[in-house]
C-alpha cells in the first residue's frame, strides 16, 4: 500500500514536470533505426585508454554514442560516433560566470570540434535546456553534418511496467544528473538490443578532497587529460555531493532492471548494476 502511494505521488510529480518542462514529441524519436543491433556508449573516464587501446579502427565500424569534451580529442575523429550526448546545461550557455569553472571555453573548444565533424552525427540535447539556451553563450552548430535531437530528460520511478514503457519511449529517465546516465537511455530509446558501456568509472568518490576551510573540491579525470586530472572548486557540501552520487548509482541500477541489455565493458568501474564483459571479446565475437 505504501510503495503503491508512492508510485503515484512519483507519477503525479512527472506529470507535473512534463507540463512544465517536458515535451511529447522529442525528435530523437525521428530518427530512423539502425540496421545494428548493439550500441557502444563510450564515457570519458580515464579507463578508455586501456580499455579500448587497439581496439579503435573497430569501435569506427560500430554504433557508437560519446559525450561531452570528448570531440575535443583526437579519438572521436578516429572512431566518428554516430551520436553525441550532452547534458550539462552550460552547453546550453546555461551558468554561472562566477562558479568558478570557465565553462566559456569549454563551449569554445566543442564548437572548433563541431566545425571539423565530416560524417554524419545525430547531437542528443536535453529539450528543457535546448529550450532555454541562450543565444551567444550556448553551443553554436552551424555543419550540415551534424543534426540536433532532443530528448526528455524528466525524472520517474513509479510502477516498473509503466516506468520501464516510459523510458523506452522517451517520456522520462531514471535521471539527468549524469551524462553516461542519459546516454545510456537515448540508446534504450534508439531501439538497441545490445548497448556496451565503456569509460564508465564513476569512482567520483575518490575525486573529491576538502581543504582546512572547508573548500570542496573535486579532481575531474577524463582520458584525454594526459593524467592530470583538473582540480575544480565546488560551491556544494559534501552531503550534497554524495546526494548526488547516490541518486546517479540509482539510476543506474533502474536501467539494470529493466532489460535493456547493457553490459560494463569499463574494466575499473564501481557500477554494479550491469554485467561486465571486456570490449575485446565483445569485438571478437563474445558478445551477447
Amino acid at each position: 500500500m505504501k510503495s503503491s502511494c508512492i508510485n503515484f505521488a512519483n507519477l503525479a510529480w512527472w506529470c507535473v514536470n512534463a507540463l512544465r518542462f517536458g515535451t511529447l514529441f522529442p525528435t530523437i524519436k525521428q530518427v530512423a533505426p539502425s540496421d545494428k543491433k548493439r550500441l557502444f556508449v563510450i564515457g570519458n573516464g580515464p579507463s578508455v585508454n586501456v580499455d579500448i587501446a587497439g581496439l579503435e579502427d573497430s569501435l569506427s565500424r560500430e554504433d557508437v554514442i560519446m559525450v561531452n569534451q570528448a570531440l575535443t580529442s583526437p579519438l572521436a575523429f578516429q572512431i566518428k560516433p554516430k551520436y553525441y550526448v550532452l547534458m550539462d546545461p552550460f552547453y546550453m550557455g546555461i551558468y554561472d560566470e562566477k562558479a568558478g569553472i570557465d565553462f566559456k571555453s569549454r563551449v569554445d573548444a566543442l564548437n572548433e570540434a563541431f566545425v571539423k565533424v565530416d560524417w554524419e552525427m545525430y547531437l542528443f540535447v536535453s529539450h528543457i535546456h535546448y529550450k532555454k539556451r541562450i543565444n551567444g553563450r550556448c553551443i553554436e552548430v552551424e555543419n550540415n553534418f551534424i543534426k540536433i535531437c532532443t530528448f526528455n530528460a524528466l525524472e520517474l520511478y513509479s510502477f516498473k511496467s509503466l516506468q520501464k514503457f516510459f523510458y523506452r519511449h522517451n517520456f522520462a529517465i531514471p535521471s539527468g544528473i549524469n551524462v553516461l546516465i542519459a546516454a545510456l537511455s537515448c540508446g534504450v530509446v534508439l531501439g538497441y538490443k545490445e548497448i556496451y558501456l565503456l569509460g564508465a568509472n564513476s569512482d567520483w568518490h575518490k575525486q573529491l578532497s576538502v581543504d582546512s576551510q572547508n573548500h570542496l573540491y573535486t579532481y575531474d579525470a577524463h582520458y584525454y587529460d594526459g593524467g592530470v586530472p583538473e582540480k575544480v572548486f565546488s560551491n556544494y557540501t559534501v552531503a550534497f555531493v554524495f546526494k548526488n552520487i547516490t541518486q546517479a548509482f540509482r539510476a543506474y541500477e533502474e536501467l539494470g532492471k529493466m532489460s535493456f541489455g547493457i553490459t560494463n565493458c569499463t574494466s575499473e568501474s564501481m557500477i554494479d548494476a550491469f554485467p561486465r564483459i571486456s570490449l575485446e571479446k565483445v569485438l571478437g565475437g563474445g558478445g551477447k
